[in-house]
């Protein structure tokens, strides 16, 4: 495995200064060790640099650029490119964390049916996904007694509707394929998902609509 090696970095003598150029340094030095051990296609090498970097740092942007660097790169392959993105999500902010889940739920939505290992990681990921709104959502009731804070994070509710029709989506496909009991659990993760937008026009109309769709769907069956 690659070793993240360093070099001195000159003091400026203020402490929050020479923190600030210290962590820039490291993640760079991150970066392009990463880089390199792409280039070269080592990706058990890879995926064992990233474990190292999640354990050595909790700096959240050296997490959030590594994350950045292995989806932008179309050489990983996919297995390798979820695990090591669920290692680093663990570390990344609430703000940008929405977004990262919608990327490893894509890659395992669009290539589950040529690598059947990715739906489990799939759900997990969706799981995942309706854990954190449903906080993010318990933290807003608890403290919505200021009407003065507009600083409360939201889990977006354009990701949750997105999640959450893809989801029922796919708990089609997995009906028509003969996978009932699969399609009835993925269907039961959308509704919630869905009332958990926060929007309430439009919480009330994705829930509404996915919720009949589901209701005929147990009395009569998918056309």
């Amino acid at each position: 495995m690659a070793r993240i090696e360093t070099e001195p970095v000159r003091k400026t003598g203020n402490i929050a200064s020479d923190t600030i150029v210290t962590t820039k340094k490291y993640c760079q030095i991150v970066c392009f060790n990463l880089e390199a051990i792409i280039h070269l296609e080592k990706w058990a090498e890879a995926e064992g640099f990233i474990r190292e970097i999640s354990a050595m740092s909790d700096d959240i942007d050296i997490h959030s650029t590594v994350a950045d660097i292995i989806l932008t790169s179309a050489q990983v392959p996919h297995d390798y490119l979820i695990r090591s993105l669920q290692v680093l999500v663990i570390h990344i902010n609430s703000t940008k964390l929405p977004g990262y889940i919608r990327c490893i739920f894509d890659i395992c939505i669009h290539n589950h049916e040529t690598n059947t290992a990715l739906l489990p990681t799939c759900e997990s990921v969706l799981d995942q996904a309706y854990i954190h709104a449903q906080d993010m959502s318990t933290s807003i009731s608890s403290t919505m007694r200021d009407a003065n804070d507009e600083q409360l994070e939201v889990y977006p509710d354009e990701e949750l509707e997105y999640l959450s029709t893809t989801s029922f989506n796919l708990a089609v496909d997995l009906y028509l394929a003969g996978r009932r009991e699969d399609a009835q659990r993925w269907a039961r993760k959308a509704v919630g998902l869905a009332r958990l937008i926060r929007d309430g026009c439009n919480r009330g109309r994705l829930t509404q609509v996915l919720e009949a769709k589901y209701g005929k769907w147990l009395t009569y069956g998918v056309d």
